[in-house]
């Protein structure tokens, strides 16, 4: 018989004690309750107790379900770390950023914003959860949307062009003549001849200035520029050394420029961990006996070794590019087929070889129209 029935009345506490007839003050039922009446009775019928009764249930009830939102709460950032953690799995499965800042510190060109960005979460959420406070106020916990860093869509959209002035030998092979690469040829050179979007897309505009440019001071190279690519704005710019090469000379350096367009910190259509991976790729070769030897990469000096090696990929990268689009057979391998990998990701069917043969018949043909003209 629970307590609620259980009827309390002078018998039962007279029976307790063996007592016969006499009740003891001690015994007495507390003031208010009367005798045959339940707690469940006394309670409905005495204001100031179920007063108190509904205000503990009420007080439990409430406790039990603050309890419950912070349970939630705490699952909730677990499941955030979770999920956080599995996005930066995804960004670097390999781990290569750690990799990568061993090599260069945190001087380089690689976009970490959105791997930064996780981390930075990550690192809130591990706190909030180190010191989770279960009294603390109840806050509203954002979780990250679903998101792999996939390769970003880039718009297509074509470089816009300016006429190249360069130099070449008249008919006699004697007088030094002045001769423009103008934008139609430029542009049929570009489509015809390099690999899908290495151009569109990733340049934004090739452009002749008259200036006089010097290399970077941070290469430790007094020299004269003969073009740049600028990340910022994605624009190749040739300079006044420009005008004293020949078209096909020109043609090789904007070779050069466009494998900036295409490297770790500029191409659109690659993912975090292909950049990544290229770069490391790079810096393999850089630091081999048998890599490629540039006397331009060799000559980059720079108090911070860090940099100066960075520096060096960057630029060991642009070379290879050069030379893939000169005379592939003659490279070595491993460069080769880096250079190669990286193109026929986006253009698995470009044909380097005929490409190049198609690029030296089309700048014979376009001088010797042009000369044809004078």
């Amino acid at each position: 018989m629970s307590w609620e029935s259980k009827k309390i009345t002078q018998a039962h506490l007279l029976e307790a004690e063996g007592a016969a007839a006499v009740v003891s003050p001690e015994h007495r039922l507390p003031d208010g309750i009367q005798p045959g009446e339940t707690m469940l009775e006394e309670v409905r019928r005495n204001p100031v107790l179920r007063t108190l009764v509904l205000s503990m249930g009420v007080y439990i009830a409430g406790m039990g379900t603050f309890e419950g939102f912070k349970l939630n709460e705490y699952l909730d950032l677990q499941k955030k770390k979770g999920q956080v953690k599995q996005q930066m799995r995804e960004i670097d499965p390999l781990n290569r950023v750690q990799q990568v800042r061993e090599i260069y510190g945190d001087f380089i060109q690689l976009d970490f914003e959105k791997f930064s960005s996780l981390q930075k979460s990550l690192s809130q959420t591990e706190e909030q959860i180190e010191h989770f406070s279960w009294l603390g106020e109840v806050r509203k916990v954002d979780l990250p949307g679903k998101s792999a860093d996939v390769a970003v869509e880039k718009a297509k959209l074509e470089p816009a062009l300016e006429p190249i002035p360069s130099r070449r030998l008249d008919s006699q092979g004697i007088k030094i003549e002045e001769e423009k690469i103008d934008t139609t040829f430029l542009r049929d050179v570009i489509e015809k001849t390099f690999p899908k979007n290495w151009f569109t897309g990733e340049v934004s505009a090739i452009s002749f200035s008259g200036k006089t440019q010097e290399l970077p001071a941070n290469y430790g190279i007094k020299s004269e520029a003969w073009a740049d690519f600028n990340r910022n704005t994605k624009k190749v710019t040739f300079y006044e050394l420009a005008r004293r090469q020949r078209i096909s000379a020109n043609m090789e350096c904007l070779a050069h420029e466009a494998g900036h367009a295409n490297d770790w910190g500029t191409d659109n259509e690659a993912s975090f961990d292909e950049k990544a991976g290229l770069l490391l790729d790079v810096t393999e070769r850089l630091n081999s006996e048998d890599r490629y030897q540039s006397p331009y990469v060799e000559s980059i000096k720079n108090d911070d070794p860090k940099r100066e090696k960075y520096y060096k990929a960057t630029e060991y990268w642009a070379e290879i590019c050069e030379a893939y689009f000169r005379f592939p057979r003659d490279m070595n391998f491993n460069d080769f087929k880096l250079v190669s990998d990286w193109v026929k990701k986006n253009d698995p069917n470009f044909d380097v070889e005929k490409a190049n043969d198609q690029r030296i018949a089309m700048i014979n043909t376009y001088q010797y129209a042009n000369r044809g003209n004078k």
